[in-house]
Order: C-alpha cells, then sequence, then structure tokens
C-alpha cells in the first residue's frame, strides 16, 4: 500500500511498509502463435499493509482476474504483462489491538497492470516473479475522511501446470 501515491499526497512522504499475503488460483494458458500465448487467470489475493502514521495495519482480500499474454523467449523462460482487475471481498484494519471490519468503506474494485518472468524447473513445475502497479486510487474511509492509496506488489509463485 503506497499512500505517497494517494490523493492528496501525503505533507510528508510515507515510508513504504512491504507485507506478506497469499495467493493462490487456476490459471488457462492458450497457444496464439508459435510462442505467444494468453493467460487468464482466477485468484484469491490476500493483501497486507500499514499506515505508519496512524498506526494501523490492514488486511484487504481480493478475487483476481489477470489476463496476461506470455512469450516464450527459451524453451524454458517467458515473460508476461497484461491487466490485473480485482474486486475486494474483505477487508480488516487493526488500530490499538482493536480488529474491524471496514470491507464497507473501502473501494471495492482495483485494476492495474502485472509484468514479470516465469521460468519452468521441472516439466510441469514452474517459478515466477511479477510486480504489480494499482493504476487507481484505493480510498479507506468515509466520504470526509478517506485516506487513498495505490498498490505496488511483489509476487513469488509455485506452481503446477496439468
Amino acid at each position: 500500500m503506497n499512500f505517497n501515491l494517494g490523493n492528496p499526497a501525503p505533507a510528508e512522504k510515507e515510508k513504504l511498509s512491504w507485507k506478506a499475503g497469499i495467493s493462490f488460483g487456476f490459471l488457462l494458458r492458450i497457444p496464439l502463435a508459435k510462442n505467444l500465448f494468453l493467460q487468464p487467470e482466477y485468484s484469491f489475493i490476500q493483501r497486507n499493509g500499514e499506515d505508519r502514521s496512524l498506526g494501523k495495519t490492514y488486511t484487504l482480500n481480493y478475487f483476481s482476474l489477470p489476463v496476461l499474454l506470455i512469450y516464450k523467449i527459451l524453451p524454458v523462460l517467458s515473460v508476461m504483462a497484461g491487466p490485473q482487475a480485482e474486486i475486494l471481498i474483505n477487508a480488516r484494519a487493526i488500530s490499538s489491538g482493536e480488529n474491524s471490519n471496514i470491507t464497507h468503506d473501502t473501494e471495492e474494485r482495483s485494476i492495474g497492470v502485472a509484468a514479470g518472468l516465469e521460468a519452468r524447473v521441472i516439466n510441469n513445475i514452474f517459478l515466477s516473479a511479477r510486480y504489480f502497479r494499482g493504476l487507481n486510487h484505493i480510498g479507506i474511509g468515509q466520504r470526509s475522511d478517506t485516506k487513498e492509496f495505490k498498490y505496488e506488489a511483489i509476487t513469488f509463485t509455485a506452481g503446477i501446470r496439468f
């Protein structure tokens, strides 16, 4: 969660907090040309972040739909890029030990772009690394007291292709 990219931007730059989350899902790889593939994915993503200026930590869960173009550079190495749309499932905030549901106070949609690399390790086992950059502002709070941010995420994945 990069609050420095919110609108309005904070008066003083806030230190970014990278927090681990989880992701799992399914993908389908559709051949388009010799080394070009279309890869729609269906995933559950849990993103965690922190707003140090307010002393709050956040956990946001999304249903994610990336649609990636995959280009196979080598038989074991591919590059990928494409849009990623997400819809909020639920959101929680923790402040001073108090856990609260903020699902209805949080922007429901997240739209961004993803790009990365994928390496085939053995047969159908692969490893990938991606960078996701949110394009829209995600607001937390009521209309008059909204704090906004944009997503930035690095994802490392291990998977099995059937």
